[in-house]
C-alpha cells in the first residue's frame, strides 16, 4: 500500500473515534441534564397537588350551581363569585409554580 492510502486510512479511523467520543459526550451531558429537569422534591409535589385539587374543586362546584340551581339569589351569588376567584386564583397559583420550577 502506498503511504497516501495509509495515511487516508488512519485519518478516516481517527475521524470515527473522534466522532464516537463526541456522540459519547453528548449522550453523558444530555443525561445529566434530563436527571436534573426530571428531580422534583415531595414538598413541591405536595404543594402542587394541593393547588391543584383546590382549583378543579372551585371549577366543578362553580358549574354544578351554575347548572343545577336556574335562579340564583345574592347569597348563590356571592358564593359563585367566591368560588370562580378561587379558580383563578388556583389557575394563578399552578402557573406560578410550574414557572418557578422551570427557573
Amino acid at each position: 500500500m502506498s503511504p497516501s492510502k495509509q495515511d487516508r486510512k488512519k485519518k478516516k479511523a481517527a475521524r470515527k473515534t473522534h466522532n464516537r467520543r463526541n456522540v459519547n459526550a453528548a449522550a453523558n451531558a444530555s443525561e445529566d441534564t434530563m436527571n436534573e429537569q426530571l428531580y422534583i422534591r415531595v414538598k413541591f409535589k405536595m404543594i402542587f397537588i394541593a393547588v391543584f385539587s383546590i382549583t378543579v374543586l372551585c371549577l366543578l362546584l362553580n358549574v354544578t350551581i351554575a347548572l343545577i340551581v336556574p335562579d340564583s339569589g345574592d347569597s348563590l351569588r356571592s358564593l359563585e363569585d367566591t368560588l370562580n376567584s378561587g379558580f383563578k386564583i388556583g389557575l394563578g397559583a399552578i402557573v406560578g409554580l410550574m414557572g418557578g420550577k422551570a427557573t
